[in-house]
């Protein structure tokens, strides 16, 4: 399922980022992510309040409450203390640091 940008300068230049990192021979998880991470924000200011108060977003919402809000909690104090670092290959390490 794609969840398209209606600010079709952005969507295309953000496809072509993709395709680039695509196109090289190793992953770059960092730029990844960081793309991914600013589509996400771009798509939430787009769609964020029409989901949010959508019947079928209040419906989860209410279903799983219980464990949304520490998870989100979690997330958010993981992102501001933490940086994970990966390094990729047969001896993966994953180090940890202040961020």
């Amino acid at each position: 399922m794609e969840y398209p940008l209606k600010d079709k300068k952005k969507l295309k230049d953000y496809r072509e980022e993709a395709e680039h990192l695509n196109c090289l021979p190793k992953l770059d998880y960092e730029k990844v992510l960081k793309l991914k991470r600013r589509y996400s924000r771009d798509l939430f200011v787009q769609d964020g309040r029409e989901v949010l108060s959508s019947e079928e977003y209040i419906v989860f919402y209410e279903k799983n409450k219980a464990w949304i809000f520490p998870y989100a909690c979690y997330c958010l104090l993981r992102d501001k203390t933490v940086r994970l670092t990966l390094e990729t290959g047969v001896n993966s390490v994953v180090t940890m640091k202040p961020a």
